[in-house]
């Protein structure tokens, strides 16, 4: 008589194992205790074994779980419901440490995602921004008064977004570090200035002029004004090369 290969083996013994369990339900309780008795006592033995099997059975384990799943969707479903309600706070704050901890990974797989799913994504966003309306502008307002430097970066870019300038890459980064490569003076009067300067445009929008490093100088208001759209108060030399660089161009 030839002996039974070891997994037929243990099947046969699996399935007369599930049907004593189905037809005794008291001695599959007892077994269930006996089981969670063990575990408890052997944790650290348990964990191993169940380890070395669900890394010898992986992909059984995966199969099984995916019909699993597929025939109680709507049991599962409920269930991770009724979790998400109860632990909604907790659920919050892991996603947070998780996207601080995974940054670049994260914003990666976003950005993949949208270029894949356009059209998704974007309806997503439309309906999260009607739904959420009241609480956007609050993030927006308390983000301004944090990071009032920023703010004021995205406003001049979509100044010169909407003059048309030939190029529109200056960044927050460059002109932090030109305010401070000019000493946080002004390029005109070289009047000390630090946290009041603003972006003067060598060539002006409004005659082509590009929103750039290159065509950028710190300046007061008051020189600022004084120049307007005409040519520059003195011969200045602009900030032709930044460590930080400029943003880079969108692909549609």
């Amino acid at each position: 008589m030839t002996r039974k290969d070891p997994e037929k083996r243990r099947e046969c013994v699996n399935v007369r194992l599930r049907a004593r369990y189905a037809d005794e339900p008291l001695y599959a309780e007892e077994k269930r205790i006996r089981s969670r008795q063990y575990q408890a006592t052997h944790k650290e033995e348990s964990r191993l074994k169940n380890r070395r099997y669900r890394e010898t059975h992986l992909n059984e384990i995966q199969e099984k779980d995916r019909e699993y799943r597929k025939s109680n969707a709507e049991k599962i479903s409920k269930k991770d419901k009724t979790y998400r309600d109860k632990n909604a706070e907790a659920i919050k704050e892991r996603r947070r440490i998780n996207r601080l901890a995974n940054r670049d990974h994260v914003n990666a797989r976003q950005r993949a995602y949208y270029a894949k799913h356009p059209v998704p994504a974007r309806q997503y966003q439309q309906t999260y921004r009607i739904a959420n309306d009241e609480k956007k502008k609050e993030q927006n307002r308390s983000y301004a008064l944090k990071h009032p430097e920023v703010r004021r970066a995205a406003s001049a870019k979509h100044r010169a977004a909407k003059r048309n300038a030939p190029l529109n890459d200056f960044t927050c980064a460059q002109w932090a570090e030109m305010q401070s490569v000019y000493e946080h003076r002004c390029a005109y009067c070289h009047r000390r200035a630090k946290g009041h300067l603003t972006q003067d445009h060598i060539t002006p929008l409004s005659k082509s002029g590009s929103h750039t490093a290159s065509n950028i100088v710190p300046a007061c208001q008051k020189c600022n004004s004084k120049k307007g759209t005409g040519t520059v108060l003195i011969s200045i030399q602009p900030l032709l090369l930044t460590i930080a660089p400029p943003q880079k161009k969108k692909t549609s």
